[in-house]
């Protein structure tokens, strides 16, 4: 909820949330709180990619980065600069 207080993880930092939008396309929608599977932005947080946020600071979990592939594309025409 906004105003209330979450902690990272892995800077074992208070932060407060000042500002919470619930996000939907390219609409930005100030709420007051958020559910599971919502897609929403907290604003004025310093943090880094992959970071963890719970509301028990004695929680002492981190979720897992999501591992992605690496592009992979198959291109069957000639290059422009190849000589025939």
């Amino acid at each position: 909820m906004r105003c209330d207080t979450i902690y990272n993880v892995r800077t074992q930092r208070k932060v407060k949330i000042a500002r919470l939008v619930r996000l939907h396309s390219n609409n930005m929608e100030d709420v007051n709180e958020v559910y599971a599977g919502d897609i929403f932005a907290l604003f004025g947080v310093d943090c880094a990619s992959g970071d963890t946020f719970v509301t028990d600071p004695k929680s002492d979990f981190s979720l897992e980065s999501i591992f992605c592939t690496r592009p992979c594309c198959f291109n069957g025409y000639p290059s422009c600069t190849h000589k025939r």
